[in-house]
């Protein structure tokens, strides 16, 4: 009797070690933040989470950006992101999606399931510093992976504006010059 009771204490401490190894393995799977580089105005990133990471993992990913136009605007626009598996019981579920810094705004769930899909709405920033947030859980162990993707372009009036401004201040100048002239008359 005393050897089962000690066998039994045995395994009910091996089962209570493994549950927390597995606990401590299913707690924060986040990336290091990392830098975005725009080529031509576009950027892309991707989040790997290898076959170690533990169903049930929370994760947030951080991704930073400098913006510092001439102008002083940017437009910020066909950010998304998006992560795919074979099945809604496979892989990552994304949870959140967000844009902090000078101008912040909250990202729109499109999809989920087998495809998860999160946009941000196009907006005009100004100058500084910002970083686009994304979280979520791991499903199943291998995870799997999400892709970020999109575009900021710098504010630059078109030629066509530079006509209008032209135009426009023609007509005040004529105004003003007739102006002048019925105020001669009289």
């Amino acid at each position: 009797m005393k050897q089962f009771l000690n066998k039994t204490i045995v395994a009910a401490a091996i089962v209570t070690g493994g549950l927390a190894m597995s606990a401590a393995q299913a707690a924060n799977a986040s990336h290091a933040s990392k830098v975005l580089v725009f080529v031509g105005g576009n950027t892309g990133a991707t989040s790997v989470f290898s076959k170690t990471i533990a169903a049930g993992s929370t994760f947030t990913d951080n991704f930073t950006f400098t913006l510092s136009s001439g102008t002083g605007l940017s437009t910020f626009s066909n950010f998304q992101v998006s992560s795919d598996a074979s099945s809604a019981l496979l892989g990552l579920n994304l949870t959140n999606f967000w844009l902090t810094g000078p101008t912040s705004s909250p990202g729109s769930q499109i999809q989920t399931g087998i495809s998860d899909l999160w946009k941000l709405p196009t907006l005009t920033l100004v100058n500084g510093s910002y970083t686009i947030h994304v979280s979520g859980n791991t499903v199943s162990k291998p995870s799997g992976s999400f892709a970020l993707t999109g575009k900021v372009v710098s504010a630059v009036p078109e030629p066509a504006t530079y006509g209008m401004l032209g135009l426009g201040l023609g007509m005040v100048g004529l105004m003003a010059r007739r102006q002048r002239r019925r105020n001669q008359a009289v």
